[in-house]
């Protein structure tokens, strides 16, 4: 419906948030949706559809859409149309708006978004072992790619398997790439790194909160800042030079230490580890959530510290923007989308000035 909600918006600029005419813009998805499910009752098929217009900018919002999606789930079972089917209800990330994103609970859920699958009971009585792992599986770590291996999975329980041949199989393809189907086993133990999680994304780490008083923090500040002027300079005569103002909060991190001094299990049966190797920590991470000026933007980001050179690094596009910026890029026009974060055009509206002191809007990334 991607053509349909490009056209709608510019046919109706000014029509009223979330609707179209009388109707809530939500439903006139549901009941496409609906439709598509009729029609193609018997044939094998695939359906996919998003909505953020409700939540995207305040989940203050989403609550009127809460009746609507009970009423279509129980469409979706009433008139059997669950009997066959996987149906998996997902978002792409919690709440991550203004002061709620400012909490932990901002922060947890910005990085777990909600998964949930229902399995048709044939489909659990033909698979009784998947199931059971998939039942596993919930408080596992996983990923989209996890998520994508599961429907290809899924797929062949509905389809007729051709008896295997064998063949040589000359493509290489990481674990990475492939992801894990939540059918199968997941390992307990698995972690950020072993999956490409980045730090600044892991919700599985152990922070400590640190001192937002102390030098070094604040030195790390500075260079932050200075990352984030380094991706506007060429842009300079859009967009102002950003200036270090405060640390809002500082958490630090760094590898167990019990995990660098096992060295191996004392006795046969691995029940004694032997905590004797001297293995020190390569680096030390640093989540920082900081204010900048002119813009009065907030800003999250995780920088790494190699311990030996204190050298800092960081990645720029893992930077979240935990405030709203509204039309304070409005310079750049739909160019540069990367920017609009960073970006404190040089020429501001003065309601745009006050709304920013004020603290309003949410947050974008």
């Amino acid at each position: 419906m991607r053509p349909f909600y490009l056209k709608l918006d510019e046919l109706y600029p000014h029509r009223k948030y979330g609707c179209l005419g009388s109707k809530p813009l939500h439903q006139v998805k549901i009941d496409w949706q609906k439709d598509f499910l009729d029609v193609y009752r018997n044939r094998k098929k695939f359906t996919f559809v998003f909505h953020s217009e409700l939540s995207h900018e305040d989940n203050y919002y989403l609550s009127p859409m809460d009746a609507d999606l009970l009423a279509y789930l129980r469409y979706l079972k009433e008139s059997k149309h669950l009997d066959d089917s996987i149906l998996i209800l997902m978002s792409d990330h919690g709440h991550r708006y203004a002061k709620t994103r400012s909490t932990l609970q901002g922060k947890y859920e910005e990085r777990l978004p909600f998964l949930g699958i229902a399995l048709p009971k044939r489909l659990k009585d033909a698979h009784p072992i998947e199931t059971k792992q998939l039942i596993k599986n919930q408080n596992r770590l996983i990923t989209p790619l996890d998520l994508h291996a599961t429907m290809r999975h899924a797929a062949e329980f509905f389809t007729p398997q051709p008896p295997p041949q064998h063949q040589e199989n000359t493509k290489t393809t990481s674990k990475r790439e492939a992801g894990v189907s939540l059918f199968t086993p997941i390992s307990e133990k698995r972690n950020c790194a072993q999956i490409g999680i980045e730090a600044h994304w892991c919700a599985c780490l152990a922070w400590q909160s640190l001192s937002p008083l102390g030098t070094n923090v604040k030195t790390i500040g500075y260079y932050v800042v200075a990352q984030f002027n380094a991706q506007t300079e060429k842009h300079r005569d859009q967009c102002a030079e950003l200036t270090f103002s405060k640390l809002l909060a500082v958490d630090g991190y760094a590898p167990s230490t019990k995990i660098l001094s096992f060295k191996a299990s004392a006795d046969a049966d691995g029940r004694n580890p032997d905590f004797s190797d001297t293995m020190s920590a390569g680096y030390r991470l640093y989540r920082l959530t900081i204010e900048t000026l002119p813009n009065h933007g907030h800003y999250e980001v995780t920088v790494q510290e190699d311990i030996a050179s204190h050298r800092l690094s960081m990645d720029i596009n893992s930077v979240s923007r935990v405030n709203a910026y509204r039309q304070q890029a409005a310079c750049l026009g739909d160019k540069l989308p990367h920017l609009r974060a960073l970006c404190y055009c040089l020429h501001q509206k003065s309601e745009e000035q006050k709304a920013v002191k004020s603290g309003s809007g949410a947050s974008i990334k």
